[in-house]
């Protein structure tokens, strides 16, 4: 999304819950940025696969944004 840029987002549906699930922190943190800056809400990010099965039963996310190539046993 280029700085500046005239894109509406009045139709982000409300209420989402996004975990993210990114082992490169600067990367995660770019995405819940962005993520929120357009109104969906991050409730946690997780660096592993191990990570997120952990975090989505305590958060319950609408939706799992996940890098399909994590460190970790579980990817």
């Amino acid at each position: 999304m280029p700085e500046g840029s005239n894109i509406s987002y009045e139709n982000v549906p409300t209420g989402i819950n996004i975990l993210v699930v990114e082992d490169e922190i600067v990367i995660a943190r770019d995405i819940e940025s962005k993520l929120k800056k357009i109104g969906y809400k991050v409730p946690a990010i997780a660096a592993s696969g191990e990570e997120a099965i952990k975090l989505a039963g305590e958060v319950q996310p609408t939706l799992i944004l996940m890098d399909i190539m994590l460190e970790g046993r579980t990817d």
